[in-house]
């Protein structure tokens, strides 16, 4: 082996370490907050609830006989026992009950009629106008959470004018104390508060996902100034704790609006809010649940199983302290929650037990029993676990049947369900069930191709589920005898960009609002697609506290859903005619077999591999259609395996500073498992476009060896030896920037920016090992980046800390020289390598005239920094980076907005090495977000490059493309990397194997 240190020019930079976003707490931060009920004050409180009424008492008496025992009830946090204390207070002592409470139990516990009827009782009786107000909230809450929309959103109109009226009008509480302007502004406070959440509801079910924010924000304001004003007056702890009730209900509303609008990093600050809420003052016991849920929703959400399932624990252990009883609702939705944190964790067995521990508790109550069948966590469980099968068949087959009645045939819903049916169906193995099985996998395949259920199918375990159905959708065309395998490539294309096509569809809708008139038509469409998604939900029974709609406000609804559909099929239309690339991005269709055929030449073929948990299939097309399939037996498990053996002596970072021999054995047998199987397609090739997913997205198919040898020279049978390479996002990618292709090239050689200004300008201890590092990751150690990170709790990132990228300079330097570019003019370097600048550049018109764009710098996925939901690119410092932390990056919605007309841009800052895989979705959406911007291809690495050996790369990859105007472009790149391997020195592939060429490979 070779120390990398002993190589001319070398120049270096460590990984930088990010500061992963903060957990929402530490478990034991949240107990501290709350102290569970011991045995003995349990008993106390059920001793106050048995006291008799006194007799012939005194109203003051009698008033707190009744509140005691309604602090012992809700203590208990038993909705049954408040309520029985509530008819006996009612029954007793009707002038001295709170009729607003008594309501808010009724709701509780689901008699919905006679909370109306006390509801009117409550605003009728009270006299004052703040309070009334309060009540009159209470009731719209109530009328909504039943489907009541209309009633309520007239009822909150008149409480927002009502309340405007209450601000000028005169004094409405008596004085006490001298200050009685400062508790009326208490209460409208508190008031307005509860307003705004409801409204932010309301904006929900509507679908307009912005303004929830915007009402839920509010409502938080709110509330911090009724919290002011309640701790300011000293009116007693009952009243702050009405108080922090409003701001903790008003911060719930918030994160759930969030959590809607995808905004999950703002989400968990608004949960940290609640958690300091908790500790700071005084809150009713039963919501420590609530933040616990609320957070593992969260996690559960954004994949993170098991700190889903730790939250979810939490929560019914708060429950459980407060002698909350296992069959309550509350903590039978905990175990549902918890059983589907343990699914994404596969943790089959730990499922079915926890599933088989609710069966136990609910036995003996049949309402319970009924209402904790969970047909999809609980069929899923059965069937992965491998335990009773046919029972796994029959919970599919009930949850078909129940979407099918509450969803249109082609719903996200439907179509998981009736994959799941297939799959339970394809694995018992039985020709009958099997002929089952594949109409229902193919319909579910159709559907989830589907536009409208892109940003569904993602979402926690959904995904896994997603991808069960799709490879059992495959081995049931490859090994049905009539079947076309070949059918199955467009799917299996989309299958692979499923989380890279949710965020390029989010993306496109954001940076749509540049173009007022695509912004408007946008909006609506969203507005009604969100909207039609909250109906049905409600009519699903998933929505407010009914189990079930009154049969005149469902057929509301359901005249809604029409109403919508037929609007948003018409405004459908009119994008695609007047917008097709955003409608191409937003909804690609796979594209078919004829159409990727035509658009071959006769010297290229097409791949394609998607690997699943048991096996890889590979798909191979010519330009005469002329085809090929197989099925490789080789798992997921394996399939990383032999990556990463072949990455582990091709990346310079996992090398630690030395040069390993490469292993040929790892890429040798990548080769003749995966490609030699559709060989008869692609012999003779001059071109291959490869399309791969997975861990195969790590790869670059260059290095990979045709023929086993045992020694690697630079006369190794390599792949690029034979023919040059293009890799592609996914096949209907290919095909849209195959349309860019055909306009002419741009007239202006180059726009490039590297060596940013992080901050302070300054190298690393690590200089002099060799590498760059392109990319970041966030699995180094704190202290490898100094105190800057450490100090960042809140989580912003110290932007000084990043390592400098002096040696781009050369590199951008070098390309300018060779494509006869102004360096004055065309580099933008050091603190000029701005986003500013790069916007500048488009919206001045300079960047559509450019033929090469370049950025040398830091790529970032989704999750990098805390907030950072798309990949990025990091540019110089703002100098701001404290207020706005994200200020600096070159996002991809932003990517989105430019308007190119590149030949090449070169990205010498994507690392696709990341072992989950978010770095490789990261690519693909960069990719992606170039070509609609208006580029044909892209030049990006795969691993921490050397960086002579990188500007040549890059350099002779140009130099070639200029002088030989009749090659692809992926053949420049072929002859540049078989010129640096010639080269003594750079014979191993870690030198000359890193860039791939991404896009449109010809000319």
């Amino acid at each position: 082996m070779s120390v990398i240190s002993g190589f001319p020019r070398l120049a270096a930079c460590l990984l930088l370490a990010l500061c992963c976003p903060l957990v929402l707490a530490q478990s034991d931060e949240i107990e501290e907050s709350f102290k569970p009920h011991t045995p003995a004050e349990i008993a106390e409180f059920r001793a106050i609830l048995a006291e008799p009424v006194p007799q012939n008492a005194l109203n003051s008496s009698l008033q707190e006989h009744f509140r005691k025992k309604e602090l012992a009830a809700e203590k208990l946090g038993e909705p049954d026992a408040i309520v029985a204390m509530f008819r006996q207070w009612a029954a007793v002592f009707p002038n001295g009950i709170s009729w607003n409470n008594f309501a808010n139990e009724l709701m509780r516990v689901g008699a919905y009629d006679e909370a109306f009827s006390i509801r009117r009782i409550s605003i009728e009786k009270e006299n004052l106008p703040n309070q009334r107000e309060m009540y009159r909230t209470n009731y719209a809450r109530d009328l909504y959470s039943l489907g009541r929309y209309e009633e309520a959103q007239q009822m909150l109109d008149l409480i927002f004018q009502n309340i405007e009226t209450l601000k000028k009008g005169p004094a409405t509480f008596s004085n006490k104390g001298g200050n009685q302007s400062q508790r009326n502004t208490m209460y409208l406070w508190r008031l307005r508060a509860g307003a705004d959440a409801l409204a932010s509801s309301m904006q929900l079910r509507l679908g307009k996902l912005d303004e929830a924010v915007t009402y839920a924000a509010q409502a938080v304001n709110d509330a911090r100034e009724d919290v002011r004003l309640a701790q300011t007056l000293g009116n007693g702890q009952n009243e702050l704790l009405r108080a922090s009730t409003t701001l903790g209900n008003s911060l719930a509303q918030k994160n759930a609006a969030l959590q809607a609008a995808g905004k999950y990093g703002e989400a968990e600050e608004t949960l940290k809010e609640y958690l300091r809420l908790s500790r700071d003052l005084p809150l009713r016991p039963r919501l420590l649940s609530s933040i616990y849920s609320a957070a593992g929703g969260l996690r559960h959400d954004q994949r993170e199983f098991v700190q889903a399932e730790n939250y979810y624990r939490k929560a019914d252990k708060v429950l459980e302290s407060l002698a909350y009883a296992p069959t309550t609702q509350a903590r039978t939705n905990l175990v549902r929650a918890l059983v589907a944190s343990l699914e994404g964790q596969h943790r089959w067995d730990a499922a079915v037990a926890e599933l088989d521990r609710l069966d136990g508790a609910v036995k003996h109550d049949a309402v319970a029993k009924r209402r904790t069948q969970y047909p999809l966590e609980r069929g899923y469980a059965y069937f992965e676990s491998g335990k009773r099968l046919p029972q796994a068949v029959e919970l599919f087959q009930s949850l078909l049947q129940d979407m099918q009645s509450r969803y249109p045939a082609n719903h996200f819903f439907v179509a998981q369900a009736s994959g799941l049916q297939g799959v339970a169906l394809w694995r018992t193995g039985t020709a009958g069930s099997k002929a089952c099985a594949i109409p229902l996998l193919q319909s579910a395949v159709r559907s989830y191709m589907l536009p409208d259920n892109f940003d569904m199918e993602t979402v926690g375990v959904r995904k896994d589920i997603r991808e069960l159905i799709f490879a059992a959708y495959l081995d049931a065309l490859f090994t049905t005898p009539g079947a076309n395998p070949m059918d199955a490539m467009g799917p299996a294309d989309w299958v692979r960009g499923g989380m890279v096509q949710e965020a390029l569809a989010d993306a496109a809708v954001r940076s749509a609002a540049t173009d007022p008139a695509l912004a408007s038509l946008v909006r609506q469409d969203q507005d009604g697609r969100n909207e039609i998604e909250a109906l049905r939900k409600y009519l699903a029974g998933d929505a407010g506290s009914a189990q079930s709609p009154l049969p005149e406000v469902a057929l509301k609804m359901r005249a809604r859903i029409a109403e919508l559909d037929i609007a948003r099929k018409k405004l459908q239309t009119e994008i695609k005619s007047r917008f097709p690339g955003y409608d191409r991005l937003v909804r690609p269709t796979p594209p078919g077999l004829t159409e990727l055929a035509k658009e071959l030449v006769a010297d290229e073929a097409l791949i394609m591999l998607l690997p699943t948990e048991d096996a890889v299939y590979v798909w191979a097309l010519s330009s005469a259609g002329k085809s090929a399939y197989a099925r490789v037996d080789l798992s997921k498990v394996q399939l990383a395996r032999l990556v990463k053996n072949a990455r582990n002596t091709l990346d310079f970072n996992e090398m630690d500073g030395m040069l390993l021999p490469f292993n040929a054995a790892a890429s040798s047998e990548l080769y003749q498992r995966l490609l030699v199987p559709v060989k008869g397609v692609i012999e003779g090739k001059k071109h291959l476009v490869v399309a791969a997913g997975g861990a195969l997205g790590q790869m670059p198919f260059g290095v990979l060896l045709t023929q086993p040898v045992r020694l690697v020279t630079m006369d190794a049978p390599w792949l690029i030896r034979q023919a040059a390479i293009t890799h592609i996002p996914s096949l209907s990618a290919w095909m849209a920037v195959k349309q860019f292709s055909k306009a002419h090239s741009a007239s202006e050689p180059l726009a490039a920016w590297g060596d940013p200004q992080f901050g302070s300008v300054k190298q690393l201890a690590s200089a002099g090992n060799g590498t760059r590092h392109i990319g970041l990751t966030r699995s180094v150690a704190l202290g490898d980046v100094g105190d800057g990170a450490k100090d960042d709790a809140q989580g912003a990132l110290d932007y000084a800390s990043i390592p400098a990228l002096p040696e781009t300079r050369d590199e951008l330097l070098s390309i300018a020289t060779v494509l006869k570019a102004d360096h004055q003019r065309d580099l933008h370097l050091g603190a000029q390598a701005t986003k500013a600048s790069v916007l500048k550049s488009n919206q001045e018109g300079e960047l559509i005239k450019k033929r090469v764009i370049a950025f040398a710098t830091h790529g970032l996925m989704a999750g990098d920094l805390p907030n950072l939901t798309q990949p990025a690119l990091a540019l110089a410092s703002t100098g701001n980076e404290a207020r706005e932390p994200l200020g600096a990056l070159l996002t991809l919605d932003e990517v989105l907005g430019l308007k190119l007309n590149a030949d090449w841009v070169i990205l010498s800052a994507c690392n696709t090495a990341a072992s989950d895989g978010k770095a490789e979705e990261a690519l693909s959406g960069l990719a992606r977000g170039f070509f609609y911007a208006g580029s044909r291809s892209l030049l990006v690495t795969h691993w921490a490059v050397e960086s002579e050996s990188a500007k040549q790369l890059t350099t002779a990859t140009l130099a070639h493309y200029v002088e030989n105007p009749s090659e692809r472009k992926a053949e420049s790149l072929r002859q540049a990397m078989l010129r640096v391997m010639a080269e003594p020195k750079y014979a191993h592939p870690a030198f000359w194997a890193p860039y791939a060429l991404v896009g449109d490979g010809g000319r």
